[in-house]
């Protein structure tokens, strides 16, 4: 319900229900996992595993887990670049985001990527899921004419909730999940998350079946996907260049 700090509690009652292999999503997750877990399999899917674990030998990551990095450098660098094109007269972008270590990492690369771009950037903290559609009124207010909310599960966890709030502030955003611009959003561009899952099937599947997670190699996703809402585009007065279009896995009318 995007609320973080209630992980510890919810992994401890999957450890009293004797559960056997314990599988989270999230770097927040994965944190609150790999603090709690040491004795059964851990397999999670997170924007940056070293975040929550310290550093791991991606073949062989030893201890009790495995899992997928989903890569969010190279997906974060490309936000500022898709946004620009779909609002060629965006001048200054809030970053929003909340406090995790995965999403302080992708901020500054973000900021990186608008700063060639000549785009001006201002971060924009979310310090909760009541708190969110606040904030995104008050960086409105304080000169961000778009968005870039980064990899969040405050964000999709409210998804139709954010996608109509930022409708009504007229702004073009874009976002990490499909499920976003499914949800209304102008535009969205990260990793197949149903690739993702599949790959965390499998490493579970395998770690069912005996083998030691820490033998088993972390993945990483091979598909991206960029998807692009027309009806989102047209009452923001943007008409989307053919380029876009032409590279979008989804058009939604």
């Amino acid at each position: 319900d995007g609320q973080p700090e209630r992980l510890p509690a919810l992994i401890n009652e999957l450890l009293a229900a004797s559960v056997e292999i314990l599988v989270v999503s999230g770097s927040d997750a994965t944190f609150a996992a790999v603090n709690a877990v040491s004795d059964r399999p851990l397999v999670f899917a997170s924007s940056a595993g070293y975040d929550a674990a310290g550093p791991v030998n991606f073949a062989r990551p030893g201890r009790n887990l495995t899992g997928i990095v989903l890569q969010f450098d190279d997906v974060a660098q490309k936000w500022p670049e898709l946004l620009k094109q779909a609002a060629p007269r965006i001048r200054r972008a809030g970053i929003v985001h909340d406090r995790s270590p995965s999403n302080v990492v992708q901020v500054d690369i973000v900021e990186r990527g608008a700063r060639s771009l000549g785009l001006a950037t201002v971060a924009v903290p979310v310090e909760s899921g009541d708190a969110l559609l606040a904030t995104l009124d008050r960086a409105k207010r304080g000169g961000a004419d778009a968005f870039i909310l980064v990899s969040s599960p405050i964000f999709t966890a409210a998804a139709r909730a954010v996608t109509l709030h930022v409708a009504e502030l007229g702004i073009p955003a874009i976002y990490e999940s499909r499920v976003m611009t499914r949800n209304g959003g102008l535009m969205s561009f990260g990793p197949s998350f149903e690739e993702v899952f599949h790959l965390l099937a499998e490493s579970v599947d395998r770690a069912a079946r005996g083998a030691k997670p820490g033998d088993l190699p972390i993945q990483r996703p091979t598909r991206f996907e960029l998807a692009v809402n027309l009806g989102a585009a047209r009452a923001l007065g943007l008409e989307l260049p053919q380029v876009l279009l032409v590279r979008a896995d989804e058009v939604i009318e």
